[in-house]
């Protein structure tokens, strides 16, 4: 059975079916998955960047920055410096 999650065709080479085994791999060394489109070259493990914030290794979530260093989306309410959850909106004003 192919190695690609919820794939069920047989294998045809490397672990992979006829569907997968011609896929670009990611450029990450060592790592086999599959590249995604858009991520010019990677999977979506190493497709994310890191953090802006000078020796912060977590992933950049919004704005290039991690959620601890301002990477949220904020509250469109005018004046709320609150996360937004649904809809644009904090807990407060959703």
């Amino acid at each position: 059975v192919c190695t690609v999650r919820r794939c069920k065709m047989p294998v045809l080479s490397d672990g992979f079916c006829e569907n997968h085994a011609n896929r670009k791999r990611c450029k990450e060394d060592g790592c086999g998955n599959l590249a995604r489109k858009g991520t010019r070259g990677f999977c979506c493990r190493h497709a994310t960047k890191e953090c802006l914030v000078d020796g912060c290794t977590k992933k950049a979530r919004v704005r290039g920055r991690c959620s601890v260093h301002g990477g949220k989306h904020l509250c469109r309410e005018e004046g709320c410096k609150k996360s937004a959850y649904l809809r644009g909106l904090c807990k407060a004003h959703g």
